[in-house]
């Protein structure tokens, strides 16, 4: 068998024992081997590595998912989630550029029905950085209204856009 072969099986092995931090750096390793990694390569790397906490290997790797593919909007999603696993309550706002992009990105797509989640949990991110941190309802319930395109029949977007369109927030 091959060499990328190998180390795919040795990765996998890893995987599938729930010790993804090991299958995490052989699949790194496939990286390093193959001359044009793919989308699954990538992927496989960086999900090992977010599924253990292991955020900011995970946003480096999503990274080069986005350098490499940068018309697919799930890479800047999940560089946004990995941002996010760093920047829990937000405060730096980390993850806001990468969901942004993740959005503009997305609205591109002709057919939106393969990314609902990734445009969807990028508009509910921006919703709560914008009520949360920014208290800015306007920006909040533009971010609502766009999710509500995207997905009339969210529940979860919908109620937080009722609970908050009657009051009047302010900065700390």
């Amino acid at each position: 068998i091959g060499k990328v072969a190998m180390l795919k099986s040795v990765a996998a092995s890893y995987e599938k024992s729930k010790q993804y931090a090991e299958a995490g750096e052989w699949y790194k390793k496939i990286l390093n081997v193959k001359k044009t990694p793919t989308k699954t390569d990538l992927y496989n790397a960086a999900n090992s590595y977010y599924r253990i906490g292991q955020f900011a290997q995970s946003a480096d790797l999503y990274t080069l998912y986005t350098q490499k593919f940068p018309d697919d909007a799930f890479g800047y999603y999940m560089v946004g989630k990995s941002f996010w696993g760093i920047d829990t309550v937000m405060k730096y706002g980390l993850a806001n550029n990468s969901f942004i992009k993740a959005i503009e990105v997305g609205e591109l797509y002709p057919d939106k029905s393969k990314i609902i989640p990734q445009l969807m949990g990028s508009y509910k991110y921006l919703f709560a950085y914008s009520v949360n941190v920014l208290k800015n309802k306007e920006l909040a319930l533009s971010y609502a209204d766009k999710a509500l395109v995207i997905d009339p029949n969210d529940a979860e977007i919908k109620a937080n856009r009722e609970m908050i369109a009657p009051l009047t927030l302010k900065p700390d």
